[in-house]
């Protein structure tokens, strides 16, 4: 977990990254020079790539562990124009609603202080089979809670799920 810190840090601050995207092991394993790379990488070639994205995930990060990553200097050296970040679902066994929101917008203060500049966008849970209510209750709180921020918010589900909500 620190080596893959450290190899985002300081690739970040190598490469002055336009933009970023911060999140568990769905990022993590999606691209972006990626030793582990298992899923995702033509994507990633062909979208984010061009797009000057550099991924800062890191496997199975919980709300708290993207704190201290972004404590510890993840998003400091360089300016970009856009942050992306989906974490969240990894709290899902530990915490209420109410606390992963509660992280989240902790965790986007602390992302906008480091970022003033960068137009920040949180994603939604991603559906979860047998889990489809909370989190459509949660993606609500989230959504409300971005807008009251002002921050942008995608909702992943809107195109995941079928049309039955599973």
């Amino acid at each position: 977990w620190l080596k893959r810190h450290h190899f985002m840090k300081r690739t970040a601050q190598e490469r002055q990254p336009k933009a970023v995207i911060i999140g568990n092991s769905i990022t993590h394993y999606w691209g972006d020079n990626n030793e582990k790379c298992k899923n995702g990488e033509q994507t990633w070639n062909q979208k984010m790539k061009p797009a000057g994205f550099h991924n800062l995930g890191c496997g199975w990060d919980r709300v708290e562990n993207v704190l201290w990553r972004i404590y510890h200097d993840e998003l400091d050296g360089y300016k970009t124009d856009k942050v992306v970040l989906m974490i969240g679902t990894n709290n899902f066994g530990y915490n209420t609603n109410a606390e992963i929101v509660e992280g989240l917008r902790f965790l986007l203060g602390a992302i906008r202080q480091r970022q003033p500049q960068a137009e920040i966008t949180v994603l939604g849970i991603y559906p979860r089979r047998k889990m489809e209510q909370r989190v459509k209750d949660i993606n609500i709180q989230i959504r409300q809670m971005a807008e009251i921020e002002g921050f942008r918010f995608k909702d992943p589900g809107l195109n995941l799920l079928q049309l039955d909500g599973k």
